[in-house]
């Protein structure tokens, strides 16, 4: 829960996600924001992106399961793309891979 605690923005898919997210971390409330799969290339976007916060990097928080329905793939895919360009935003992956009747 602190990584959730500690996240700039906590986005959740639904509105029932969300009011899980305030269950378990009530903190976190106000920085909640629900975004439904995908986000678009919007001006809004790319200027939260350029964030710059010198002594407080942007923390990007992925809370799912590892599987590609859920477009881990592609967050991995991103992930370097991003460092490139802004090398201080850290990563954090929280979930697992469900294996169903393996």
């Amino acid at each position: 829960m602190r990584w959730i605690a500690a996240a700039d923005r906590v986005i959740a898919l639904s509105r029932d996600e969300r009011d899980l997210i305030v269950k378990y971390c009530p903190e976190a409330r106000e920085r909640i924001r629900i975004v439904g799969n995908g986000i678009a290339d919007s001006a809004s976007a790319r200027a939260t992106a350029k964030r710059n916060r010198e002594n407080d990097p942007l923390l990007i928080l992925y809370s799912g399961r590892f599987v590609d329905r859920k477009g881990i793939r592609e967050l991995f895919q991103a992930i370097p793309r991003v460092l490139n360009q802004h090398p201080h935003v850290q990563f954090v992956l929280a979930g697992g891979y469900e294996s169903f009747g393996n």
